[in-house]
């Protein structure tokens, strides 16, 4: 557990925080992490680009902050799999790109300790460097390169220090994902969330909340499709769009009562989520983790063409708490599971 990674007294004074930035999880789940150093007394300094270091930068303005390279991975609306895949050599120049600025981050900010999140490149070889992940058994988009794809994603995992898994030894709400084989040095970290159950009893505010995130066009694609479910229906309704786009004219209605946010900070969304009856969200793993915590029953939704999510989805199908729905199907299916929800 964290507690016994990062101790007052393991010398370490200054911490680079680097998560990645593809879709929010990333970021958000290295918040109770940064929360933990800092009531710890120790110095940190967060690392990331685009709405990641965005999202960092507001819900800590105090600290000091670091640009990364972006590594600017597009989804498709077909053929997801080979549009991932074909991208790999960006990922590679990325990484690349990440060690020199890397370099120059450590110079000037001398961190004793560098926790990357899923940042393969962010690492030193004179600052003992961690990587956090919960996929660290890697399912590639086109199932035949998984078991290549495993190689070199241990491969990348081993040249830090030490691996951070992020989920329960003995309750692995990742499933096989976060399967250890192969790993030189891995501790478990148990699963992280900035969100915390409600002490009292709480009133609902609102029946739904949707939390929207990750990369495009499967973000925009999923939020018109549940915006022509949710325009239909008689319930009340919240929105965190999870992007910094514009709104569309036609969220202006909503809007102007007040239930479209585009990112909210931890506390604000807390409280959306206790107040709310039902959660519909991806299957990203920080909201797994997130739901799990505060036990908060949702529909959840894999992104198309991620093979993480759509194992998530299989793997958490017999939950109590959750139901999942396939993307292509919310507008014939999610009015009647809604209700069936209660």
């Amino acid at each position: 557990m964290l507690s016994d990674l990062i101790t007052p007294n393991d010398g370490v004074q200054r911490v680079l925080v680097a998560p990645l930035n593809w879709g929010l999880g990333h970021a958000t789940r290295m918040i109770p992490l940064i929360r933990y150093c800092l009531d710890l007394g120790k110095q940190v300094a967060i690392a990331s680009d685009g709405i990641a270091l965005n999202l960092l930068r507001r819900e800590f303005p105090e600290l000091e902050s670091y640009s990364l390279p972006s590594y600017n991975i597009k989804y498709a609306k077909s053929f997801t799999g080979l549009k991932i895949v074909l991208q790999s050599p960006k990922i590679v120049r990325a990484t690349r790109t990440e060690l020199s600025v890397t370099a120059k981050i450590v110079e000037h900010y001398q961190p004793d300790l560098i926790i990357s999140d899923n940042r393969f490149g962010v690492r030193h070889p004179k600052v003992k460097s961690v990587v956090v992940s919960h996929q660290v058994a890697l399912i590639s988009p086109i199932a035949i390169l998984t078991p290549i794809a495993r190689i070199i994603n241990r491969k990348y995992l081993n040249r830090f220090d030490a691996v951070w898994i992020m989920d329960y030894p003995d309750r692995r709400l990742t499933g096989n994902l976060s399967n250890p084989k192969g790993l030189k040095n891995s501790q478990s970290l148990g699963a992280m969330t900035r969100l915390k159950p409600p002490t009292e009893s709480v009133s609902y505010d609102r029946e739904l909340l949707v939390i929207l995130s990750g990369p495009e066009p499967q973000r925009t694609l999923l939020e018109e499709k549940l915006f022509t479910v949710l325009r239909k229906l008689d319930f009340t309704f919240t929105v965190v769009r999870g992007c910094e786009t514009p709104l569309t004219s036609k969220w202006n209605h909503e809007k102007e009562k007040g239930l479209i946010y585009d990112l909210v900070e931890s506390d604000l969304l807390n409280q959306l989520i206790n107040t709310s009856q039902l959660v519909i969200t991806r299957t990203g793993y920080t909201s797994i983790m997130d739901l799990d915590v505060l036990q908060k029953p949702a529909i959840l939704i894999p992104t198309p063409g991620q093979p993480e999510q759509e194992y998530l989805g299989r793997h958490l199908q017999q939950s109590p708490l959750f139901t999942i729905l396939s993307q292509a199907n919310v507008e014939r299916d999610l009015e009647g599971l809604i209700k069936l929800k209660g």
